[in-house]
């Protein structure tokens, strides 16, 4: 049974400006998210310290973190971050 999808105020901001900006970006992010909610677990790497308990995942030249929560079965983005904004 696939998870349910949650997506942060500001990640929601930020991938629909990039909607309108990089078209394809988007669509491969809308594909990897897809695949996150089939199989979080696979899909990403989970991040450690002070970050125990969320995951990481790239999508071309992007990062894209979240959290995944079993009781509720639900994966919500928290942050997505260009790679350029590192």
């Amino acid at each position: 049974m696939p998870y349910a999808l949650r997506v942060a105020k500001g990640v929601g901001k930020t991938l629909t400006k990039l909607s309108k900006k990089d078209p394809e970006t988007h669509k491969e992010i809308l594909r990897k998210v897809e695949r996150i909610l089939e199989d979080p677990y696979h899909s990403g790497h989970p991040l450690h310290s002070k970050y125990k308990g969320v995951w990481e995942t790239h999508v071309k030249n992007s990062l894209l973190f979240y959290i995944i929560n079993d009781s509720l079965k639900i994966v919500e983005l928290v942050k997505y971050i260009d790679h350029d904004e590192l």
